[in-house]
């Protein structure tokens, strides 16, 4: 196919694409006129404003103060409502009816599968049952340990930049993360913050930056374009990596299993007397209507854990530490000697 094909080839989907989609939000047209938002261009809609991944959270706080609480913006020919009102916030995040997930969320399909961040609500509820157990105080209390070491590693790495006035403190707490989710969700130790260009560490992180410049451009959105790009090709490398690391670690532990099983040992009770029983394993016991779950639901569900569990907390961290360098007076009230 010639670049003028493929040009033409593109608008044409582009067009059609974004015809589709104002049909579809055209039912619901007199509810959006009632709330604000910047003046969307044909095709691309807003995503002039989001040229790079790290102006995300500038542009929704240039959105908020401009538009208030509550408003709309487009992506190419996707609707998104940006909320920051706490209410409806919280009315929203711990309703157990609207769980169906935005198209957005097909962006992390390749990688997580349909695993609870991305699953639909009859398999979600399957899911989330099973798991519950995973996050039970009992569970964490045991990893206690992991979560002191992978700390010490990080105050180590922090020293280093102590004489530094500003610093980005992101990547160093996302590392840490890494670590403590590896550990307790695979039982795997990675190293993150001593090896930090490792082949998984690199591949986690190429695949949240592939994902995040998907979901705020609307030509990546296209698969048909998409494969043309450099980003596909980096893509099914990372993938490759990240996936055959976990599928190793699965089938590490059912043969462990079995050696059990042969070894007339009572799997369920030994495991639930081991000193730190990880997530793997709890999925590995588990069943959904009397069936096993299949290696690759596993995976899903393993894959999805390590990336919700660490790139959400590696963020709450961050502001966290945010807030205590902007009050130093809380620091100080809340220090302790070492």
């Amino acid at each position: 196919m010639d670049v003028s094909t493929l040009i033409v080839t593109s608008l044409l989907m582009l067009i059609a694409i974004t015809i589709w989609q104002r049909w579809r939000t055209s039912k619901d047209r007199k509810c959006l006129e009632t709330i604000p938002g910047p003046k969307p261009y044909p095709l691309i809609g807003n995503a002039q404003d989001f040229r790079t991944t790290e102006e995300l959270i500038s542009v929704y706080i240039r959105y908020m103060k401009n538009y208030g609480d509550l408003m709309k913006f487009w992506i190419g020919s996707t609707l998104k409502i940006l909320i920051s009102d706490p209410n409806v916030s919280e009315a929203l995040l711990t309703s157990t009816k609207n769980i169906t997930k935005d198209s957005g969320y097909r962006f992390l399909h390749s990688w997580l599968g349909e695993g609870l961040l991305t699953s639909g609500p009859t398999r979600w509820r399957k899911h989330r049952k099973i798991l519950t157990p995973a996050f039970h105080f009992q569970i964490l209390e045991k990893f206690v340990a992991t979560f002191e070491n992978a700390t010490t590693v990080f105050i180590q790495k922090l020293r280093k930049h102590k004489d530094i006035r500003n610093l980005d403190i992101y990547p160093l707490v996302d590392l840490c993360s890494l670590d403590i989710i590896c550990e307790t969700s695979m039982g795997t130790a990675v190293d993150a913050q001593e090896n930090e260009e490792s082949e998984y560490v690199t591949a986690v992180s190429e695949m949240t930056r592939i994902m995040c410049e998907k979901m705020i451009s609307p030509m990546k959105q296209i698969h048909f374009l998409y494969r043309f790009t450099k980003d596909y090709q980096s893509e099914k490398a990372a993938l490759k990596i990240l996936h055959d690391q976990t599928h190793f670690v699965i089938k590490q532990r059912k043969n462990e299993i079995l050696k059990m099983q042969e070894n007339s040992v009572a799997v369920e009770e030994e495991f639930y007397k081991k000193p730190k029983m990880n997530f793997l394993d709890i999925l590995l016991l588990s069943k959904i209507d009397g069936e096993p779950l299949s290696d690759e639901a596993i995976r899903e569900e393993v894959d999805t854990f390590m990336f919700e569990g660490h790139d959400t907390t590696a963020s709450a961290m961050s502001f966290a530490f945010f807030c205590l360098a902007n009050h130093p007076e809380v620091q100080v009230r809340n220090s302790y000697p070492e």
